[in-house]
């Protein structure tokens, strides 16, 4: 079975994103712009890369104490297996934890 993408191709010796191929995207882009370029298929405008990458460090600690990773922590503790852990710790997302961002969005 063949999966057909706009995002990515992937075949022997060639790996592209949005048509460009991967070692143009790591010789010319940071981490935060190739996110852009995954998401929009068009690269970022220099205030649009400044803004993925610190979106991107501003969500790199999610915090031990998060309900998310307490969720989980508990269920795996319990020695239920780790896809209940995981399970329990997205049921344990909602408008004030995990979704907040949302009511920030640009449309």
């Amino acid at each position: 079975m063949e999966w057909k993408t706009e995002l990515t191709e992937v075949q022997p010796d060639k790996i592209s994103i949005r048509g460009r191929p991967i070692g143009e995207i790591m010789d010319n882009f940071n981490f935060g712009e190739a996110v852009f370029l995954l998401f929009k298929g068009e690269p970022p405008d220099k205030a649009q890369g400044r803004m993925m990458n610190a979106m991107l460090v501003a969500v790199m600690d999610h915090s031990v104490m998060a309900p998310s990773a307490c969720a989980t922590r508990f269920v795996a503790s319990g020695g239920s297996p780790i896809q209940s852990a995981v399970a329990a710790g997205i049921q344990a997302l909602g408008s004030h934890h995990g979704g907040a961002i949302e009511e920030a969005q640009v449309l």
